[in-house]
């Protein structure tokens, strides 16, 4: 068992190094894959993840790989990265850049100079007409009620 094993390997590897040498492969020039230096770091789930965001967002990816580099320089990595703790990661860069886009975009209100009071003064005008009409109306239809009572 553990020769078949050990052959399947090695028919593995070589199909590999073929792949690479040939460089025949479309995508081995457009998908460039994670560093080996981070890829001993991340546990092999966790590693998929990255490559596949890769593939979908390089510059995502990018980013990610930079903070990883950043924590092992300065040793903050103790166990290899999980899946979970590459979701975190994920999440804070993409909360960082939400909160620096809110930063950076404002709201500016361009309001128009009153030209003066005049639309004002008919609006008030009109309300102070239409009330005296509405007196002068109830006025005679007072005095129509005391015509017939």
């Amino acid at each position: 068992m553990d020769s078949d094993l050990e052959a399947i390997r090695q028919a593995r590897l070589q199909q590999l190094k073929n792949n690479e040498g040939g460089g025949n492969s479309s995508e081995s020039s457009s998908f460039k894959p994670v560093g080996e230096h981070i890829a001993q770091f991340l546990e092999p789930k966790a590693l998929e993840r990255l490559s596949r965001i890769s593939m979908v967002r390089p510059e995502r990816a990018k980013q990610v790989e930079q903070y990883l580099t950043m924590l092992i320089q300065r040793g903050a990595l103790r166990n290899k990265v999980s899946e979970q703790d590459l979701v975190q990661i994920l999440d804070g860069i993409t909360r960082n850049e939400n909160t620096t886009k809110k930063q950076t975009a404002k709201i500016i209100f361009n309001r128009r100079e009153e030209d003066g009071d005049e639309d004002e003064d008919l609006l008030f005008t009109s309300n102070a007409a239409n009330t005296s009409n509405k007196k002068n109306n109830q006025e005679n239809e007072d005095s129509d009620d005391d015509f017939f009572d």
